[in-house]
């Protein structure tokens, strides 16, 4: 599916932004929903497969929100605002290194130029665990507005639900409301995003805005307003939607486009010490707090881990062995890893070979349906002896592989 450039909306008081835009002729690269047998499965997107490309674009933010909303699934924005050209080849990190072809999402190619204009976007997802609950864009701008009047109360901002919202079954009743949704800023200097998103998420735990979320596997994760993943200028934006099968439908409502300049980010200072001192206390005393309902859903995590490892043919000892390990942090030889291109391997057939597997993206080896393919990536370590895979998963984890 091609691209679809809408014409200019008639709010275009906006500043412009620098981004990057992947693309392919046919394939889909964004998150898939299937429905068999009468129920939904959610399949990752944010492949790289063959084919792909990359180009620099410059527009105002209002035009930015309405080409990417449109854009369909062929497509998602990548947040780096260097300046590539047009139509340049998009491979994996291996193909580019090895072959020398085209370019990478690594930090190499897709980082954050000082002194250019960029899109800062804030990704507010609901939470059982927050404190307040964001309905809307316009509640998390009105929100913003009222702690940093100095940093938002001018700024451009645009408002777009997230690519899991407002999925539809064949007969058009919900199988999912508003999941989240995004707030895109446009930033002066790309190189302050950095500095400035660590200070904006710190202060607003400051201000009470913070809480504890916990992960189905019963992982800690500090949060507040926003997830602090989107900022990395390597992360896919798919702000085009979801890839809808089998009948099924989205139907999001349009971009809310709010005109004005870009936010002032100096206006925001990095913490104090005194201030970095409180707010880690702050982050203690939550984990603290928390820890209790983190350990059930641990342990229920990986009940339904060993259920499923014995349903799958695996003796019992193993499996258990598997599990304890995989929650400290370990990959044993019977483990199975979701690389993007290299497709299901164990961890015995990744350590036999692995300069085969180094640098090679793949799924969070814990939680696979988290994030995408190229939410983890092996790194051999061949000099050292030490094989791990690095997930950018919460935050980021490492896991060590070992045979035994």
């Amino acid at each position: 599916m091609k691209s679809v450039f809408l014409p200019l909306s008639k709010v275009d008081r906006t500043p412009l932004v620098q981004f990057n835009l992947v693309t392919h002729p046919k394939a889909i690269l964004v998150k898939r929903y299937q429905l068999k047998e009468g129920l939904v499965t959610p399949l990752p997107g944010g492949t790289v497969p063959k084919g792909c490309q990359v180009s620099s674009y410059q527009m105002p933010l209002a035009r930015y929100a309405q080409c990417l909303h449109a854009g369909g699934s062929s497509q998602y924005a990548l947040p780096a605002n260097t300046t590539l050209g047009l139509q340049v080849p998009l491979v994996t990190k291996q193909l580019s290194k090895q072959l020398g072809l085209g370019i990478h999402r690594g930090k190499e190619h897709m980082y954050f130029v000082k002194g250019q204009p960029a899109v800062l976007t804030l990704d507010y997802d609901p939470s059982a665990h927050a404190l307040v609950s964001m309905s809307t864009p316009q509640h998390l701008w009105s929100l913003l507005v009222q702690c940093f009047p100095k940093v938002f109360s001018q700024a451009a901002h645009v408002g777009y639900y997230s690519s899991s919202s407002f999925i539809h079954y064949p007969d058009l009743s919900l199988y999912r409301g508003a999941s989240g949704h995004h707030s895109a800023f446009a930033i002066a200097d790309a190189g302050d995003i950095a500095r400035f998103g660590e200070a904006l998420f710190q202060r607003l735990w400051l201000r009470g805005l913070g809480y504890m979320h916990i992960t189905q596997a019963g992982t800690l994760l500090a949060r507040t307003l926003f997830d602090k993943k989107v900022l990395q200028p390597q992360q896919p934006l798919f702000i085009g939607g979801a890839h809808c099968e089998d009948g099924l439908t989205q139907r999001r409502p349009p971009p809310i486009i709010q005109a004005g300049t870009y936010i002032d980010s100096l206006q925001l200072p990095s913490l104090f010490p005194r201030e970095l001192t409180r707010y880690h206390k702050l982050i203690d005393d939550a984990k603290v707090k928390a820890e209790p309902l983190a350990r059930c859903l641990r342990e229920a995590h990986q009940q339904k881990e060993f259920r499923r490892l014995t349903e799958s043919g695996i003796d019992p000892h193993l499996a258990s062995t598997c599990v304890q390990a995989r929650s400290g942090g370990t990959l044993i030889a019977s483990d199975i890893l979701h690389f993007a291109l290299m497709g299901t391997v164990s961890v015995a057939e990744v350590l036999a070979h692995p300069e085969k597997y180094h640098g090679c993206c793949l799924h969070d080896p814990m939680e696979p349906h988290y994030g995408s393919a190229q939410t983890a990536i092996f790194y051999a370590n061949s000099q050292k002896r030490n094989p791990i895979i690095f997930s950018h998963a919460h935050g980021g984890r490492k896991f060590n592989l070992v045979l035994t």
